[in-house]
């Protein structure tokens, strides 16, 4: 098990590697002792959720073997809206994600392997994964 403290005593990471790899809860902290990022894995890979000072939710997602973003991934702006909305390969966008710049603006823009197709919804016909 692992626990790093800051200089005031209080818990900046916490968690435990098997093997060299993350297992089980790990949990970060900022120097007040507010939760910043909570991750369960096995074998490294798993559900991760980052939040803000504030304590407003920053990414909730999850992690493949290798630490990568995979799987629904979505990320709020720091006053509370949702930004992105999508799924992750390996670390890449695929498929049609919905990306809101302010809370009355949302686009569809449709991602291949990581790169930008265009600014729309993906074709059905399209493979993306």
């Amino acid at each position: 098990t692992m626990l790093l403290k800051y200089q005031n005593g209080k818990v900046a990471d916490t968690g435990k590697r098997v093997n060299g790899k993350r297992e089980g809860l790990w949990e970060s902290f900022a120097e007040d002792g507010t939760k910043t990022f909570e991750g369960s894995f096995v074998a490294n890979a798993g559900p991760v959720k980052f939040w803000f000072l504030s304590g407003k939710k920053g990414i909730v997602s999850s992690y493949d073997a290798d630490q990568r973003y995979h799987g629904n991934y979505a990320e709020w702006a720091s006053d509370g809206v949702q930004t992105w909305n999508g799924k992750m390969s390996h670390g890449s966008r695929v498929g049609t994600w919905k990306y809101a710049p302010s809370a009355t603006q949302q686009l569809d823009i449709c991602y291949v392997n990581g790169s930008l197709l265009l600014y729309d919804a993906c074709p059905t016909s399209l493979v993306t994964e």
